[in-house]
């Protein structure tokens, strides 16, 4: 959850991973996760954040500019995606 959350201020999955690894991982592997399955969770959930609302990267600034559409559309727009992103990576 933290990794999502962080992705969605930072807006890169890369900076999210380096930034976040060096406390989740270790901590999923205390809690009894094998180490390739926490960083998949961690690249997962570092991806999932970059499409999150409220930030999503310069992205969505480009799509507001590009559509000609007001940046709190894009955001909305936004929110059933990555909900069902989330949804499905938990299933």
């Amino acid at each position: 959850m933290s990794s999502a959350l962080f992705g969605s201020i930072s807006g890169s999955a890369v900076a999210n991973v380096a930034s976040t690894e060096v406390i989740t991982i270790p901590l999923m592997k205390r809690g009894g996760f094998t180490p390739h399955m926490a960083a998949a969770f961690e690249a997962v959930a570092s991806t999932g954040g970059q499409m999150m609302p409220p930030e999503m990267g310069a992205a969505a600034f480009l799509m507001a500019e590009f559509l000609q559409v007001s940046y709190t559309e894009v955001v909305i727009a936004a929110i059933v995606p990555s909900v069902l992103f989330f949804l499905a990576v938990i299933i």
